[in-house]
Protein backbone atom coordinates (compact mmCIF):
# COMPACT_ATOMS: atom_id res chain seq x y z
CA UNK A 1 0.00 0.00 0.00
CA UNK A 2 1.20 3.51 -0.82
CA UNK A 3 1.19 6.10 1.99
CA UNK A 4 0.83 9.75 1.03
CA UNK A 5 0.44 11.32 4.49
CA UNK A 6 2.73 11.36 7.54
CA UNK A 7 1.89 12.54 11.07
CA UNK A 8 4.86 13.37 13.30
CA UNK A 9 4.03 13.43 17.01
CA UNK A 10 5.37 12.89 20.53
CA UNK A 11 4.08 10.14 22.78
CA UNK A 12 1.88 11.41 25.57
CA UNK A 13 3.99 9.69 28.22
CA UNK A 14 7.43 10.11 26.76
CA UNK A 15 9.91 12.31 24.89
CA UNK A 16 10.27 10.06 21.84
CA UNK A 17 9.24 11.58 18.52
CA UNK A 18 7.34 9.14 16.28
CA UNK A 19 5.85 8.97 12.78
CA UNK A 20 2.66 7.31 11.57
CA UNK A 21 1.80 6.88 7.89
CA UNK A 22 -1.64 7.04 6.24
CA UNK A 23 -3.00 6.41 2.76
CA UNK A 24 -5.72 9.09 2.94
CA UNK A 25 -6.02 12.55 4.44
CA UNK A 26 -9.10 11.76 6.53
CA UNK A 27 -7.36 9.03 8.50
CA UNK A 28 -4.31 11.23 9.03
CA UNK A 29 -6.47 14.11 10.33
CA UNK A 30 -8.40 11.81 12.67
CA UNK A 31 -5.16 10.42 14.11
CA UNK A 32 -3.74 13.92 14.51
CA UNK A 33 -6.92 15.07 16.30
CA UNK A 34 -6.70 12.11 18.67
CA UNK A 35 -3.06 12.96 19.52
CA UNK A 36 -4.07 16.54 20.28
CA UNK A 37 -6.94 15.32 22.47
CA UNK A 38 -4.62 13.14 24.53
CA UNK A 39 -2.10 15.94 24.99
CA UNK A 40 -4.85 18.37 26.01
CA UNK A 41 -6.26 15.82 28.45
CA UNK A 42 -2.84 15.40 30.06
CA UNK A 43 -2.30 19.17 30.24
CA UNK A 44 -5.68 19.62 31.96
CA UNK A 45 -4.80 16.88 34.43
CA UNK A 46 -1.61 18.71 35.41
CA UNK A 47 -3.06 22.23 35.40
CA UNK A 48 -3.39 23.74 38.85
CA UNK A 49 -1.27 21.10 40.54
CA UNK A 50 1.59 21.98 42.83
CA UNK A 51 5.22 21.42 41.85
CA UNK A 52 5.32 18.42 44.20
CA UNK A 53 2.22 16.82 42.62
CA UNK A 54 3.60 17.33 39.13
CA UNK A 55 6.91 15.78 40.18
CA UNK A 56 5.16 12.72 41.61
CA UNK A 57 3.08 12.37 38.45
CA UNK A 58 6.18 12.56 36.26
CA UNK A 59 7.95 10.02 38.46
CA UNK A 60 5.01 7.64 38.15
CA UNK A 61 5.15 8.17 34.37
CA UNK A 62 8.83 7.23 34.34
CA UNK A 63 8.19 4.02 36.28
CA UNK A 64 5.30 3.17 33.96
CA UNK A 65 7.43 3.80 30.86
CA UNK A 66 10.13 1.50 32.23
CA UNK A 67 7.49 -1.22 32.28
CA UNK A 68 6.39 -0.43 28.72
CA UNK A 69 3.05 1.03 29.82
CA UNK A 70 1.22 4.27 29.20
CA UNK A 71 -0.39 6.02 32.16
CA UNK A 72 -3.95 4.84 31.22
CA UNK A 73 -2.61 1.29 30.81
CA UNK A 74 -0.91 1.60 34.20
CA UNK A 75 -4.16 2.66 35.89
CA UNK A 76 -6.03 -0.18 34.19
CA UNK A 77 -3.45 -2.65 35.47
CA UNK A 78 -3.77 -1.30 39.01
CA UNK A 79 -7.56 -1.72 38.90
CA UNK A 80 -7.25 -5.22 37.46
CA UNK A 81 -4.61 -6.17 40.01
CA UNK A 82 -6.77 -4.91 42.85
CA UNK A 83 -9.64 -7.12 41.69
CA UNK A 84 -7.37 -10.15 41.45
CA UNK A 85 -5.89 -9.35 44.85
CA UNK A 86 -9.25 -9.98 46.45
CA UNK A 87 -9.27 -13.57 45.24
CA UNK A 88 -5.70 -14.75 45.65
CA UNK A 89 -2.15 -13.66 46.37
CA UNK A 90 -1.19 -11.79 43.24
CA UNK A 91 2.59 -11.46 42.77
CA UNK A 92 2.99 -9.88 39.33
CA UNK A 93 4.44 -6.69 37.95
CA UNK A 94 1.89 -4.58 39.86
CA UNK A 95 3.75 -5.28 43.08
CA UNK A 96 7.09 -4.59 41.40
CA UNK A 97 5.69 -1.24 40.33
CA UNK A 98 4.52 -0.39 43.83
CA UNK A 99 7.83 -1.55 45.28
CA UNK A 100 9.80 0.66 42.86
CA UNK A 101 7.66 3.62 43.82
CA UNK A 102 8.00 2.82 47.52
CA UNK A 103 11.81 2.76 47.23
CA UNK A 104 11.79 6.02 45.29
CA UNK A 105 9.62 7.69 47.93
CA UNK A 106 11.74 6.36 50.82
CA UNK A 107 14.95 7.76 49.30
CA UNK A 108 13.57 10.99 47.86
CA UNK A 109 10.89 12.60 49.99
CA UNK A 110 8.90 15.16 47.92
CA UNK A 111 7.81 16.77 51.18
CA UNK A 112 11.35 18.16 51.55
CA UNK A 113 11.31 21.42 49.62
CA UNK A 114 14.31 23.39 48.43
CA UNK A 115 13.30 26.21 50.78
CA UNK A 116 13.31 24.00 53.88
CA UNK A 117 16.64 22.37 52.94
CA UNK A 118 18.32 25.76 52.32
CA UNK A 119 16.96 27.10 55.60
CA UNK A 120 18.36 24.11 57.50
CA UNK A 121 21.73 24.39 55.74
CA UNK A 122 22.09 28.13 56.40
CA UNK A 123 21.30 27.60 60.09
CA UNK A 124 24.22 25.15 60.19
CA UNK A 125 26.52 27.58 58.35
CA UNK A 126 25.62 30.56 60.56
CA UNK A 127 26.24 28.48 63.70
CA UNK A 128 29.67 27.36 62.45
CA UNK A 129 33.02 29.06 63.04
CA UNK A 130 33.34 30.22 59.45
CA UNK A 131 34.39 33.81 58.81
CA UNK A 132 31.65 36.45 58.76
CA UNK A 133 32.40 37.20 55.11
CA UNK A 134 31.97 33.49 54.25
CA UNK A 135 28.66 33.37 56.10
CA UNK A 136 27.43 36.50 54.31
CA UNK A 137 28.40 35.16 50.87
CA UNK A 138 26.59 31.89 51.65
CA UNK A 139 23.43 33.69 52.69
CA UNK A 140 23.46 35.87 49.56
CA UNK A 141 24.15 32.95 47.21
CA UNK A 142 21.55 30.60 48.65
CA UNK A 143 18.86 33.27 48.88
CA UNK A 144 19.36 33.98 45.18
CA UNK A 145 19.42 30.27 44.38
CA UNK A 146 16.18 29.77 46.28
CA UNK A 147 14.48 32.70 44.51
CA UNK A 148 15.41 31.42 41.06
CA UNK A 149 14.63 27.73 41.57
CA UNK A 150 11.68 28.02 43.96
CA UNK A 151 9.89 31.35 43.46
CA UNK A 152 6.74 30.00 45.14
CA UNK A 153 8.57 28.13 47.87
CA UNK A 154 7.14 24.71 47.00
CA UNK A 155 9.77 23.17 44.67
CA UNK A 156 10.73 19.68 45.93
CA UNK A 157 14.45 19.26 46.52
CA UNK A 158 14.46 16.08 44.42
CA UNK A 159 13.30 18.11 41.39
CA UNK A 160 16.82 19.57 41.02
CA UNK A 161 18.84 17.34 38.71
CA UNK A 162 22.38 17.72 37.38
CA UNK A 163 21.30 18.91 33.92
CA UNK A 164 19.14 21.68 35.33
CA UNK A 165 21.79 22.81 37.80
CA UNK A 166 24.53 22.74 35.17
CA UNK A 167 22.53 24.86 32.71
CA UNK A 168 21.81 27.41 35.43
CA UNK A 169 25.44 27.60 36.53
CA UNK A 170 26.82 27.96 33.00
CA UNK A 171 24.35 30.75 32.11
CA UNK A 172 24.64 32.53 35.45
CA UNK A 173 25.05 36.30 35.39
CA UNK A 174 26.09 38.68 38.16
CA UNK A 175 23.64 41.35 39.29
CA UNK A 176 25.16 44.44 40.89
CA UNK A 177 22.57 46.32 42.89
CA UNK A 178 23.13 49.96 42.02
CA UNK A 179 20.57 52.60 41.03
CA UNK A 180 20.11 50.58 37.86
CA UNK A 181 20.65 46.85 37.87
CA UNK A 182 23.69 45.98 35.77
CA UNK A 183 24.15 42.46 34.51
CA UNK A 184 27.72 41.23 34.12
CA UNK A 185 29.20 37.88 33.21
CA UNK A 186 30.51 35.75 36.04
CA UNK A 187 34.08 34.55 35.64
CA UNK A 188 34.86 30.85 35.25
CA UNK A 189 36.83 30.67 38.55
CA UNK A 190 33.79 32.10 40.36
CA UNK A 191 31.54 29.51 38.74
CA UNK A 192 33.90 26.78 39.93
CA UNK A 193 33.67 28.25 43.43
CA UNK A 194 29.88 28.18 43.17
CA UNK A 195 30.06 24.55 42.06
CA UNK A 196 31.95 23.74 45.26
CA UNK A 197 29.16 25.47 47.21
CA UNK A 198 26.54 23.40 45.39
CA UNK A 199 28.40 20.14 46.05
CA UNK A 200 28.80 21.03 49.73
CA UNK A 201 25.09 21.87 50.07
CA UNK A 202 23.86 18.68 48.42
CA UNK A 203 26.36 16.60 50.42
CA UNK A 204 24.70 18.07 53.50
CA UNK A 205 21.27 17.13 52.11
CA UNK A 206 22.40 13.53 51.50
CA UNK A 207 23.81 13.34 55.01
CA UNK A 208 20.52 14.62 56.46
CA UNK A 209 18.54 12.05 54.45
CA UNK A 210 16.73 14.61 52.30
CA UNK A 211 17.88 13.01 49.04
CA UNK A 212 19.60 9.78 48.05
CA UNK A 213 22.47 11.19 45.95
CA UNK A 214 24.25 14.45 45.15
CA UNK A 215 23.24 15.82 41.71
CA UNK A 216 25.93 18.54 41.79
CA UNK A 217 28.68 15.90 41.56
CA UNK A 218 27.62 15.25 37.96
CA UNK A 219 27.94 18.89 36.85
CA UNK A 220 30.68 19.49 34.27
CA UNK A 221 32.10 22.99 33.80
CA UNK A 222 34.78 24.06 31.30
CA UNK A 223 38.25 23.21 32.60
CA UNK A 224 39.78 25.89 34.78
CA UNK A 225 43.42 26.70 34.17
CA UNK A 226 44.72 27.75 37.56
CA UNK A 227 47.55 30.30 37.66
CA UNK A 228 50.94 29.15 38.86
CA UNK A 229 51.42 29.73 42.60
CA UNK A 230 53.33 32.87 43.52
CA UNK A 231 54.94 34.44 46.56
CA UNK A 232 55.73 38.00 47.61
CA UNK A 233 59.36 39.11 47.50
CA UNK A 234 61.12 40.23 50.69
CA UNK A 235 60.90 43.81 49.35
CA UNK A 236 57.12 43.42 48.97
CA UNK A 237 56.80 42.42 52.63
CA UNK A 238 58.96 45.33 53.76
CA UNK A 239 56.81 47.71 51.70
CA UNK A 240 53.63 46.26 53.21
CA UNK A 241 54.92 46.72 56.77
CA UNK A 242 55.88 50.33 56.03
CA UNK A 243 52.28 51.13 55.13
CA UNK A 244 51.22 51.00 58.80
CA UNK A 245 52.41 52.55 62.05
CA UNK A 246 54.41 50.51 64.61
CA UNK A 247 52.11 48.84 67.11
CA UNK A 248 49.08 48.94 64.79
CA UNK A 249 46.78 45.96 64.43
CA UNK A 250 47.34 45.99 60.65
CA UNK A 251 51.10 45.59 61.06
CA UNK A 252 50.48 42.80 63.58
CA UNK A 253 48.23 41.00 61.08
CA UNK A 254 50.93 41.18 58.39
CA UNK A 255 53.61 39.86 60.75
CA UNK A 256 51.60 36.82 61.91
CA UNK A 257 50.37 35.97 58.41
CA UNK A 258 53.75 36.46 56.71
CA UNK A 259 56.09 35.01 59.35
CA UNK A 260 53.86 32.29 60.87
CA UNK A 261 51.73 31.38 57.83
CA UNK A 262 48.49 31.34 59.82
CA UNK A 263 45.27 31.68 57.85
CA UNK A 264 43.34 34.99 58.15
CA UNK A 265 40.30 33.28 59.71
CA UNK A 266 42.55 31.52 62.22
CA UNK A 267 44.25 34.82 63.10
CA UNK A 268 40.80 36.25 63.76
CA UNK A 269 40.18 33.56 66.42
CA UNK A 270 43.60 33.77 68.11
CA UNK A 271 43.92 35.28 71.58
CA UNK A 272 47.04 36.71 73.24
CA UNK A 273 47.18 33.84 75.69
CA UNK A 274 47.63 31.48 72.72
CA UNK A 275 51.13 32.92 72.14
CA UNK A 276 53.88 31.54 74.38
CA UNK A 277 57.09 33.54 73.88
CA UNK A 278 58.99 31.48 76.43
CA UNK A 279 58.33 28.29 74.44
CA UNK A 280 58.36 30.31 71.21
CA UNK A 281 55.12 28.74 69.92
CA UNK A 282 51.63 29.79 68.88
CA UNK A 283 49.05 27.23 69.93
CA UNK A 284 45.96 27.01 67.74
CA UNK A 285 43.10 25.13 69.39
CA UNK A 286 40.65 22.97 67.44
CA UNK A 287 38.18 25.87 67.68
CA UNK A 288 40.62 28.18 65.91
CA UNK A 289 41.88 26.02 63.04
CA UNK A 290 40.21 25.50 59.68
CA UNK A 291 40.41 21.70 59.91
CA UNK A 292 39.19 21.57 63.57
CA UNK A 293 42.41 19.94 64.74
CA UNK A 294 44.98 21.45 67.10
CA UNK A 295 48.17 22.84 65.61
CA UNK A 296 51.33 24.33 67.10
CA UNK A 297 53.27 26.86 65.05
CA UNK A 298 56.90 27.65 65.83
CA UNK A 299 57.69 31.35 66.29
CA UNK A 300 60.52 32.25 63.91
CA UNK A 301 63.34 34.45 65.23
CA UNK A 302 62.25 37.53 63.29
CA UNK A 303 58.58 37.11 64.36
CA UNK A 304 59.79 36.86 67.97
CA UNK A 305 61.32 40.33 67.61
CA UNK A 306 58.20 41.74 65.94
CA UNK A 307 55.86 40.48 68.64
CA UNK A 308 57.63 42.53 71.32
CA UNK A 309 55.89 45.62 69.91
CA UNK A 310 52.71 44.26 71.54
CA UNK A 311 54.21 42.70 74.70
CA UNK A 312 51.79 44.61 76.99
CA UNK A 313 48.89 42.48 75.70
CA UNK A 314 50.43 39.04 76.28
CA UNK A 315 48.56 36.71 78.61
CA UNK A 316 45.22 38.44 78.16
CA UNK A 317 42.03 36.82 76.92
CA UNK A 318 41.56 39.43 74.19
CA UNK A 319 41.53 38.67 70.46
CA UNK A 320 44.83 39.45 68.79
CA UNK A 321 43.23 40.89 65.64
CA UNK A 322 39.57 41.86 66.17
CA UNK A 323 37.53 42.32 62.97
CA UNK A 324 40.15 40.47 60.95
CA UNK A 325 38.12 40.73 57.72
CA UNK A 326 38.22 44.51 57.83
CA UNK A 327 41.90 44.55 58.79
CA UNK A 328 42.76 42.27 55.86
CA UNK A 329 40.62 44.33 53.47
CA UNK A 330 42.35 47.60 54.42
CA UNK A 331 45.81 46.01 54.10
CA UNK A 332 45.05 44.68 50.60
CA UNK A 333 43.51 47.99 49.56
CA UNK A 334 46.48 50.10 50.66
CA UNK A 335 48.97 47.57 49.32
CA UNK A 336 47.34 47.68 45.89
CA UNK A 337 47.09 51.49 45.96
CA UNK A 338 50.83 51.65 46.66
CA UNK A 339 51.49 50.03 43.28
CA UNK A 340 52.00 46.41 44.33
CA UNK A 341 50.25 43.40 42.85
CA UNK A 342 48.05 41.51 45.27
CA UNK A 343 48.52 37.71 45.40
CA UNK A 344 45.65 35.56 46.61
CA UNK A 345 46.63 34.20 50.05
CA UNK A 346 50.01 35.76 49.31
CA UNK A 347 51.27 36.20 52.88
CA UNK A 348 50.59 32.58 53.82
CA UNK A 349 51.95 31.24 50.52
CA UNK A 350 55.08 33.34 50.97
CA UNK A 351 55.72 31.93 54.44
CA UNK A 352 55.36 28.35 53.23
CA UNK A 353 57.53 28.89 50.16
CA UNK A 354 60.37 30.62 52.00
CA UNK A 355 60.31 28.19 54.94
CA UNK A 356 60.56 25.26 52.54
CA UNK A 357 63.46 26.89 50.68
CA UNK A 358 65.22 27.62 53.97
CA UNK A 359 64.75 24.22 55.65
CA UNK A 360 64.19 21.81 52.73
CA UNK A 361 61.93 19.89 55.10
CA UNK A 362 58.50 19.08 53.63
CA UNK A 363 57.25 17.40 56.79
CA UNK A 364 58.13 20.37 58.98
CA UNK A 365 56.51 22.92 56.69
CA UNK A 366 53.40 20.78 56.16
CA UNK A 367 52.99 20.47 59.93
CA UNK A 368 53.46 24.21 60.46
CA UNK A 369 50.98 25.09 57.71
CA UNK A 370 48.32 22.54 58.61
CA UNK A 371 48.31 21.18 55.04
CA UNK A 372 48.36 17.76 53.46
CA UNK A 373 51.53 16.89 51.55
CA UNK A 374 49.92 16.94 48.03
CA UNK A 375 48.48 20.42 48.64
CA UNK A 376 51.79 21.61 50.02
CA UNK A 377 53.72 20.39 46.98
CA UNK A 378 51.31 22.08 44.56
CA UNK A 379 51.62 25.44 46.34
CA UNK A 380 55.08 25.86 47.80
CA UNK A 381 57.72 23.71 46.12
CA UNK A 382 60.60 25.39 44.23
CA UNK A 383 59.04 28.87 44.11
CA UNK A 384 61.90 30.84 45.70
CA UNK A 385 65.63 30.58 46.32
CA UNK A 386 67.37 29.87 49.60
CA UNK A 387 69.11 33.27 49.42
CA UNK A 388 65.75 35.05 49.22
CA UNK A 389 64.47 32.89 52.06
CA UNK A 390 67.33 34.06 54.25
CA UNK A 391 66.47 37.69 53.39
CA UNK A 392 62.80 37.04 54.08
CA UNK A 393 63.30 35.72 57.61
CA UNK A 394 65.82 38.49 58.32
CA UNK A 395 63.07 41.15 58.11
CA UNK A 396 62.88 42.65 61.62
CA UNK A 397 61.71 45.95 63.16
CA UNK A 398 65.30 47.20 62.83
CA UNK A 399 65.32 46.62 59.05
CA UNK A 400 61.92 48.28 58.46
CA UNK A 401 61.92 52.03 58.99
CA UNK A 402 58.95 54.18 58.05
Amino acid sequence: MHYDYTVVYYEVNGDTRKRSYFADLKSANEFYAECKRKLKSQANALAGQSAREILEYRSAETIANNMGLSMPELFDKIVQAYKVLKKNNYNGCFFSLLDDYRVWRSENDPNITLDSAVKSYLEMVLASKKRDSTKTSNVNFWNRFRREFSPNGDTPLVALNAKRLESWLIDLKSIKHTNMAKVDKISLPTKHNYLVMLITFFNYCVKMGYISRNPAKFIILPALKRPAPKAYTPDDIIAALKLFEPGSVHRLYICIAAFAGIRPAEIGRLKWLDIDLEERVIRLSSLATKMSSRRTVHVQDNLYEWLHEWREYFGTDKLIVPEVDRVQWLFLKKFKQSGHKVIHDGLRHSFGSYLQALTDDCDLVTEQMGHTLPVFKSHYMDLVSKEDAQRYFAITPQTVKI
